[in-house]
Order: structure tokens, then C-alpha cells, then sequence
């Protein structure tokens, strides 16, 4: 053993390392008057006009921050940002407002509900295994409409209207239209086979 660890030794021996004494009830004040302490087993912060704006407590495990005015601000200019939750996270406000790049969101499970609902994309691609829609009105406007059904395109109505100021074209490899009542075809000339 060399002569400092020697000297180190005994020094270390003479003085006996004790527990912090527990700081609780002390009180950090700045000159504007907001302060720290530890009251019991919790860490407050507090502000000028003595409001709590956070708090940790040791003996629950809970922390709380507060801003009961002004604005709050979490900032990470060249890092990320993580909120992570065992059960649940709850977002509360007026307005929300979302901006990226780019999005990704995943969803075990979703319920959606709002009011009024406006959209504008320039693309979408949307594939779904099963979809059930229920309006009490649908309207569709498009410039165009394209629709490919390998199996059976049923519709099931009280009245079927359709009203085309061009051509109508139906084409099939084979045709039948049954009523229980008339059939009407009305047309300047009716071409048959």
C-alpha cells in the first residue's frame, strides 16, 4: 500500500460517513418569491404566489405538473420527445393541433366520435377486410367513378332512380329483368337483337 492510500485509509477510518439528515420542511425561496421544499415525503415547486406547479411524491410514487397560468413549453430542438404510459394517457382542451412531416398511428382498437368531421387528402389508399357504414343520407360527388366487384354487386332498396344526361350502357353475358307489375320502355326507336 502506497503512502497516500495509506493516509486515505486512515482518514476514511477517522471519519465515520453518516446519513443525510432528512431536509423535510426546509424551503429554497428566490428573490421573486418562488420556492422548493420537501414537505413530508413529497418535493414541491411552487411560484410566487404560492401555487403548486409540481409536485413528486416518494411515498405514492405520483408526480404532477402544473402551470395554473401562462403557457407550459416541452422542447427537445435536437432530440425526441417520449410520452409513455402503462394504462392510459388523456389529453383535455379547447383546440388541438397536430403538424409533422410525416404520421404513423396504430390502433388495437378505435372509436372515433365528433360532431362535424372535414377532411381534405390529396390520396388515399385505404384497405379493409370488412367495412359496415350507416348514414342517415349519403351523398357522393366525383368527376369519375370506377368500381371493380369480382363476386356478387348487390343493392337492396325501396326505389332505384338512376338519371344520366349521356349514354346509358349495359352490358352482360347474360341479362333478366323481372317485375311483378309493367315493364316500360319508352324511346324515339327501340332496337331489338
Amino acid at each position: 500500500m502506497t503512502t497516500t492510500q495509506t493516509q486515505q485509509a486512515r482518514y476514511d477510518a477517522e471519519i465515520e460517513i453518516e446519513e443525510p439528515a432528512p431536509i423535510s420542511g426546509r424551503r429554497l425561496t428566490t428573490s421573486s418569491g418562488a420556492s422548493a421544499a420537501v414537505v413530508d415525503e413529497a418535493i414541491e415547486v411552487r411560484d410566487a404566489a404560492g401555487r403548486l406547479l409540481f409536485e413528486y411524491d416518494a411515498a405514492t410514487g405520483k408526480g404532477a405538473l402544473v402551470m395554473p397560468e401562462g403557457d407550459l413549453t416541452l422542447k427537445a430542438p435536437r432530440g425526441n420527445i417520449d410520452l409513455i404510459a402503462g394504462k392510459s394517457i388523456s389529453l383535455g382542451t379547447k383546440q388541438l393541433t397536430m403538424t409533422a412531416e410525416r404520421a404513423d398511428v396504430t390502433f388495437a382498437d378505435m372509436t372515433y366520435r365528433s360532431v362535424r368531421l372535414t377532411a381534405a387528402v390529396e390520396q388515399a389508399h385505404v384497405v379493409v377486410d370488412r367495412i359496415e357504414q350507416v348514414a342517415s343520407n349519403v351523398l357522393l360527388r366525383a368527376r369519375e367513378v370506377v368500381r371493380h366487384v369480382e363476386g356478387l354487386d348487390q343493392t337492396t332498396a325501396g326505389r332505384v332512380r338512376a338519371l344520366i344526361r349521356g349514354a346509358y350502357s349495359l352490358k352482360a353475358e347474360r341479362a333478366s329483368v323481372l317485375a311483378e307489375d309493367d315493364v316500360k320502355i319508352d324511346g324515339k326507336r327501340v332496337n331489338l337483337g
